[in-house]
């Protein structure tokens, strides 16, 4: 009986042990010390640039009003929250705070959207929310006031492409790449869809690509020979077997 109260008692305590831990280590604004191991590409001339690593992403969007709405769609197509980490804000004097540092900016989120209400409707927002491995298909959360739509950058990680179809795609299909420092770029002028997506590849697959494609090839061609020898082995078959048939009947 003794055993079994320690062992409960052992239980209970790592239990709350972990409760603690959690909620201590959560973070509900992008804090400061998140923002620290992050670094924002915001030299870039989009009015949005996604810069995708392993299984996360970095926005920079530029803003034009007090708050920008962001979110993402489940597997049934409905709009669900982002849960963002790091997000900062930069004005156009290129200084940066966070939520913590000035109570006009701040985060609210509902199941649906997370908005994010910025100090000033200019300068930039950026933050880091995770994404599916190799793939990312985002709404398009800006306006830009213009009759074009927003121009909008995608950064591959690096080693990856896009330019074969079988493997990589891109919609919408009114975009260019060109390789950066060893990383290919994405790029719209003008994003007039509701959403965007891209679905990318690691180079050395292409050799696995290749190497599969080669085996199905020679498998094919041997299946084919091996087909073509036995269709011409019952010809074969056949002729000898009408040549016995018709000696047979010529004789008295």
């Amino acid at each position: 009986m003794k055993r079994l109260l320690a062992i409960v008692g052992c239980l209970v305590l790592l239990t709350v042990s972990a409760g603690c831990t959690s909620m201590t280590g959560m973070d509900f604004g992008g804090g400061e010390k998140e923002k620290k191991n992050v670094q924002f590409n915001w030299d870039t001339d989009a009015d949005a640039t996604l810069t995708l690593n392993a299984d996360q992403y970095q926005s920079v969007y530029k803003v034009n009003q007090r708050q920008l709405d962001v979110y993402t769609h489940d597997s049934l197509g409905q709009e669900r929250s982002l849960d963002l980490s790091a997000v900062t804000y930069r004005y156009p004097n290129e200084s940066e705070i966070t939520p913590s540092e000035k109570k006009s900016f701040y985060i609210d989120k509902s199941s649906k959207r997370t908005t994010i209400h910025v100090p000033k409707p200019d300068g930039k927002v950026a933050f880091v929310a995770d994404k599916q491995s190799r793939s990312i298909t985002m709404p398009v959360f800006l306006d830009s006031g213009e009759l074009d739509g927003p121009s909008y950058e995608v950064i591959l990680p690096s080693g990856m492409d896009v330019s074969m179809p079988l493997l990589g795609s891109v919609q919408p299909n009114n975009y260019k790449t060109e390789s950066v420092d060893g990383r290919v770029h994405v790029t719209w002028r003008s994003v007039e869809s509701d959403s965007l997506s891209v679905r990318y590849y690691l180079n050395q697959d292409l050799f696995i690509f290749g190497g599969i494609a080669g085996i199905l090839a020679v498998g094919g061609l041997i299946g084919a020979g091996y087909y073509l020898m036995q269709i011409r082995k019952l010809e074969r078959i056949r002729k000898n077997i009408g040549f016995d048939i018709d000696t047979q009947d010529e004789q008295p």
